[in-house]
C-alpha cells in the first residue's frame, strides 16, 4: 500500500510539475526575443508609491501581449502585465540596489518593442518586508474571502508560529488537489486566491500562492518558492515561511501534504531543506 501510494503520489506531482514548468518557460520567453526600433509610447502608469515596502507598480493599455523584465546585477525576473490597464504590482526581492524595470509590447510574433525603461533605487529598512506584500503572483486585498478566512482561523491566537498552524492546517486538511484543472491551465496562469479557496482544490502553484496570502495577510513573511525537489523531476512550486521569533526560514510543500493527507500518510509541517532546490522567490 505505501509502494502504491508513493508511486500515485509521484506520477500526479510530475503532471503538475510538468504544466507549471511550461507556465514559467512561458514566462521566461523574452529572454531571447529580438526588440524592435519602434517609437517608445505614452500612457504608462509606473507607480513606486509602494517603493519603501519592496514593490513597483505597472499598467498599461494595449491589444497587444505585454510583458515586464525586473533585473538587479545578473538576477532577472520575468512577468506578463495585463493590458487593460489595470494596476498590477511586482516584488523587489533581490535585496536593496538598483533596479531596472522595463516593459515590452509584443509587436508581431516573436518581436517586441521597449516601451519603458527605469532604474529604481531600493533601500529597505527590513529585507523581510517584501515578503508581506500583495503581488501579481500573490493577490489578495482587505475585502478578499482569504483574508476573512485567515482572520477567523487566527482570532484569539497570540502566538505568531501558532497562527501559521492553523492556517496551514486548515489548507492541507481542508482542500484537494485537482487532477482535472492540469489539462485546461493556459501559459501565464495567475492563482485566484479567493477562486481556490471557494472551490478547495487546486494545484501546486495554487496552494502556494493561496498560502502565502493568507499569511502575509496576518502579517507573516511568506515566499512563493518555485524549483525543484528531490524526487520530482521538473518544476514545483512550494513555500518558506519566517519564524520571526527564532529568525529563521523553514519550508513548507503544501502540495506534498495535501496529497499524502489523501492517502492517509503522515506527514511533517516542516521539510528538509537539503531536499529542496529554489531558483525562484516572490
Amino acid at each position: 500500500i505505501i509502494i502504491f501510494s508513493c508511486t500515485l503520489f509521484l506520477i500526479i506531482s510530475i503532471v503538475s510539475l510538468l504544466i507549471l514548468k511550461n507556465i514559467n518557460n512561458y514566462n521566461d520567453i523574452i529572454d531571447t526575443l529580438p526588440l524592435s526600433n519602434e517609437d517608445k509610447d505614452e500612457g504608462i502608469n509606473f507607480d513606486i508609491s509602494y517603493i519603501d515596502i519592496g514593490k513597483i507598480g505597472l499598467n498599461y493599455s494595449s491589444d497587444d501581449k505585454l510583458k515586464v523584465i525586473i533585473e538587479k546585477n545578473l538576477k532577472k525576473y520575468t512577468y506578463d502585465l495585463r493590458n487593460d490597464g489595470v494596476n498590477e504590482y511586482y516584488p523587489l526581492q533581490m535585496g536593496d540596489g538598483i533596479y531596472s524595470v522595463k516593459l515590452f509590447r509584443n509587436i508581431e510574433g516573436d518581436f517586441y518593442n521597449e516601451l519603458l525603461s527605469k532604474d529604481v533605487a531600493l533601500e529597505l529598512l527590513w529585507s523581510n518586508i517584501v515578503y508581506q506584500n500583495s503581488i501579481q503572483e500573490i493577490n489578495w486585498n482587505d475585502k478578499s474571502y482569504v483574508v476573512t478566512m485567515a482572520d477567523e482561523l487566527t482570532e484569539g491566537v497570540e502566538d505568531e508560529f501558532d497562527k501559521i498552524k492553523k492556517i496551514y492546517n486548515y489548507i492541507v486538511e481542508n482542500l484537494k488537489y485537482d487532477d482535472y484543472k492540469i489539462a485546461d491551465i493556459k501559459p501565464g496562469y495567475i492563482p485566484d486566491n479567493d477562486k481556490i479557496l471557494n472551490e478547495k482544490k487546486g494545484i501546486c502553484y495554487d496552494f502556494a500562492s493561496l498560502y502565502a496570502s493568507m499569511l502575509r495577510s496576518q502579517g507573516i513573511p511568506a515566499k512563493l518558492v518555485k524549483g525543484y525537489a528531490d524526487g520530482i523531476y521538473n518544476y514545483h512550486a512550494w513555500n518558506e515561511v519566517y519564524i520571526k521569533k527564532l529568525n529563521i526560514w523553514i519550508i513548507q510543500d503544501l502540495t506534498y501534504d495535501i496529497q499524502v493527507r489523501e492517502l492517509g500518510i503522515k506527514y511533517c509541517i516542516m521539510k528538509n531543506p537539503a531536499k529542496y532546490h529554489k531558483m525562484k522567490e516572490y
